[in-house]
């Protein structure tokens, strides 16, 4: 099992717990999600830990799979994003951003793997892990203090 440094799970993990839609799979079928942050941050923390082996061993197919997931993963109750977007204010417009290009990171991971391009595969995780840091030194203490 790969082990990250608790910093990094935890920096993708709060990212992906602050999603901007209550819907959050980008393709808009999703349902009015019920999932806690706590309940949606064990299920990302499980993918990224799925995709970060299967990157690091080209094992394509799994890695689609957990892309795809943290692409489209269930985002937290409307209560709950509620409060996330008010504590964001203004700085909401910049989440969705930042979030967006998550998103589209994790499509590309799952892309790159149903071709079997693992070079792409891996800078693109690279670029993944960049862009979760980077909103979440943004972002985190808004989020973290959101009431």
């Amino acid at each position: 099992m790969v082990c990250f440094p608790k910093y990094i799970v935890f920096l993708v993990v709060l990212l992906f717990s602050s999603s901007v839609s209550a819907q959050h799979n980008h393709d808009g079928t999703g349902e009015d999600s019920t999932l806690s942050f706590v309940e949606m941050m064990i299920s990302l923390q499980t993918q990224l830990e799925i995709l970060t082996r299967s990157v690091i061993v080209d094992d394509f197919g799994e890695a689609h799979d957990a892309a795809y997931k943290i692409a489209t993963h269930e985002g937290p109750s409307l209560k709950e994003l509620q409060i996330v977007m008010k504590a964001l204010g203004g700085k909401a417009e910049s989440f969705e951003a930042c979030d967006k290009k998550v998103h589209d990171l994790a499509m590309k991971i799952a892309i790159n793997a149903h071709n079997k391009d693992g070079d792409a595969m891996v800078n693109n995780y690279t670029d993944l892990v960049k862009q979760v840091r980077t909103c979440h030194l943004e972002f985190r203490e808004i989020v973290q203090n959101a009431k």
